[in-house]
């Protein structure tokens, strides 16, 4: 698992000028016919929360399917993912003040490892 986790890691990662980063744990996900939602405990600064998921990638990314499929691994093995991202539009909303699906936190980057 270390080395899928490395790898992910590694293939995922380029360092962008995200505005943020958190790791947690991949609470859940959701896709939908235009993108991918997720949510991450203990995500907070620069999000808002759209029916308790925080981040969205666009299924137009050129990363999506690699994201994808990593978030699913995440979410069946429980183990600590990193998600870079940009902030918000409507950081600390819901759904019912003022977040919706564009202003959500957009993931740019993501791994999971092990160690």
């Amino acid at each position: 698992m270390k080395k899928i986790g490395i790898v992910t890691f590694a293939l995922l990662c380029p360092m962008l000028a995200d505005a943020g980063w958190v790791k947690g744990m991949v609470d859940g996900f959701y896709v939908t016919p235009t993108d991918l939602r997720v949510s991450v405990t203990g995500a907070g600064a620069g999000t808002c929360s759209s029916w308790n998921y925080e981040f969205r990638l666009p299924n137009t990314s050129t990363q999506y399917e690699d994201i994808l499929a990593t978030v699913i691994a995440a979410h069946i093995s429980k183990v600590d993912t990193t998600v870079w991202y940009t902030d918000s539009t409507a950081p600390g909303t819901t759904q019912t003040n003022g977040c919706t699906e564009s202003s959500m936190a957009v993931i740019t980057a993501l791994g999971m490892a092990d160690f």
